[in-house]
């Protein structure tokens, strides 16, 4: 077989298009790994909450009532953008423009809820005994990636 220009052109852009693929899939994937490890995370952290006291946990329920709107909102947010991407990833035409704005916002609204829930954390942790907050950092660091 002889390797002819056209050829080398036509694997290579076969070659890229799979590649651009995979990396698009993976971060698809990585982006819904993340949401289940949220749910884990948020989880976690509520059995904790629900162990304390009753006065603490009366004071707990109270910090986490008054995040519950911003979080709820952050997480819908992010379940949004996740549909957007599939919806551009799955068109036979990829714009490619689209979906790296799509992947921009996802990160940005990551962020917006990776920092809702850290106020959370702020505010909550102060109010959990030690021990408690001992068995909380335990089960977080095992959800860590």
């Amino acid at each position: 077989m002889v390797w002819t220009d056209h050829k080398v052109a036509i694997l290579s852009g076969l070659l890229l298009l799979s590649l651009a693929g995979n990396l698009g899939m993976a971060s698809f994937m990585a982006g819904r790994h993340t949401g289940t490890v949220q749910r884990q995370r948020a989880g976690a952290f509520m059995d904790v909450v629900r162990e304390l006291p009753p006065e603490q946990r009366q004071a707990a329920a109270a910090i986490v009532r008054r995040h519950r709107p911003a979080l709820q909102q952050a997480m819908t947010a992010l379940r949004e953008q996740r549909e957007t991407i599939r919806a551009l990833a799955g068109q036979d035409r990829i714009d490619q423009k689209a979906l790296d704005g799509a992947f921009a916002e996802l990160r940005r609204r990551t962020d917006a809820a990776a920092a809702e829930g850290q106020a959370l954390a702020l505010e909550l942790l102060p109010q959990i005994p030690p021990p408690q907050r001992k068995v909380l950092l335990d089960k977080q660091g095992k959800l860590m990636p």
